[in-house]
């Protein structure tokens, strides 16, 4: 299974949570080291290229390593064009554009209406693909034909497409460059891309490029899995924070008590998953994935005697950010410092860089008002509403 992961941080409003330095720790090394995937999207931007007309693999380093020349048979190969001096077109990354040019012996009448596609192959294949369409004025002889991006998987199967049909023969007019991206649907992945044109006029054949970004899939996603379940307490949904192997999301809102998340495998191929209800007993169970992907969490109340941490704080303007306030303080328990995660208003930190301080920006919330939580593993969340 190979998926896109993006990482979101959701914040409702919040019946908060329980301890959590055991927590703390999973977050900062999942979230921040080897245990998180990530995908960087690569820009292939054209004005890097020497314009002129080049070869099916010139695009190879950038994971494209070969480009099918297709339809009409005065269709020839890939081109990069220097539009400096060239008026009516609009390339937000000037001067460099990439088309399909033709065989210039191939009049209008022989191949009006007739189809050219270059075939971009990808290696590694790619969770999303975006191209910036070159804009265009509303000047004579400035037009381009019906286009239209096309997506397979790597047993040729479409997965879908993208483009623009103006007209029954092409499109004339005041175009702005336009982004234009596709997502592979879940559980696929895009192996080649058609960009095709049909040419009624004497303009540049294929569709005008700007530049492509590609989001190539990272194989060590594999051991990501979906988990989800519920969370309730004596039979009762709750509002809570989830958290699995560094990804976390609240129960909240329309389906309060479930959750689902995206997570990946810790190095023993397992995932630990905890639950944090205010006024209740913290949740921790390592589970195997097959135990995870359909899992309900029982809270329990907790013990009357545990501790809270001490936490103090001081709120000024924030002269970097109009309408925001700093607020910082310490975290301590009988006058030791703690590796805490604070949150207020959205925002949020770890107290342990050094131990036991913090500082964030945080926007007031509607009444002017900062909502102030302090997690810490082994004792009852701390919460405070401060009127600066």
């Amino acid at each position: 299974m190979k998926r896109l992961v993006i990482a979101r941080i959701l914040f409702s409003s919040l019946i908060m949570k329980r301890s959590m330095i055991v927590m703390l720790i999973m977050a900062v090394a999942l979230s921040f080291g080897s245990g998180t995937q990530t995908q960087a999207a690569v820009t292939i931007n054209f004005d890097n290229f020497t314009p002129g007309f080049y070869d099916a693999d010139f695009l190879a380093s950038y994971g494209i390593p070969n480009i099918t020349i297709g339809g009409a048979p005065g269709a020839r190969g890939p081109r990069i064009f220097d539009l400096t001096g060239v008026s009516g077109f609009t390339a937000p990354s000037a001067p460099n554009i990439l088309y399909q040019y033709w065989n210039e012996a191939d009049g209008p009448e022989i191949e009006k209406g007739m189809p050219h596609w270059l075939e971009f192959e990808f290696s590694p294949e790619l969770t999303s693909f975006s191209l910036t369409r070159v804009g265009m004025g509303n000047i004579p002889a400035r037009s381009f034909g019906p286009w239209q991006a096309t997506f397979y998987d790597a047993v040729g199967v479409e997965l879908g497409n993208f483009g623009e049909s103006c007209n029954e023969y092409y499109c004339i007019g005041i175009y702005p460059p336009l982004v234009f991206t596709f997502d592979a649907p879940p559980g696929t992945t895009i192996a080649k891309m058609r960009l095709t044109s049909w040419w009624y006029a004497s303009t540049l054949r294929n569709i005008n490029v700007d530049d492509f970004v590609l989001t190539q899939v990272d194989d060590d996603v594999d051991n990501w899995v979906t988990i989800q379940g519920t969370v309730t307490y004596n039979g009762t949904p709750l509002c809570a924070m989830v958290l699995a192997n560094g990804q976390y999301m609240f129960s909240c809102g329309e389906n309060q008590g479930t959750y689902e998340l995206d997570v990946p495998l810790d190095e023993n191929g397992e995932i630990t998953l905890f639950a944090f209800v205010d006024g209740l007993a913290p949740f921790k169970q390592i589970l195997a994935p097959s135990e995870a992907l359909d899992f309900d969490i029982e809270m329990e109340l907790a013990s009357p005697d545990s501790k809270t941490p001490t936490v103090t704080s001081t709120v000024v303007e924030s002269i970097d950010n109009p309408g925001w306030v700093e607020i910082e303080g310490t975290v301590s328990l009988d006058g030791i410092p703690l590796c805490a995660m604070v949150l207020a208003n959205g925002q949020y930190m770890f107290s342990c860089d050094p131990y036991g301080e913090y500082q964030l920006t945080v926007p007031l919330d509607p009444n002017g008002e900062i909502t102030l939580f302090v997690f810490v593993d082994g004792l009852q969340p701390y919460k405070e509403i401060i009127s600066p």
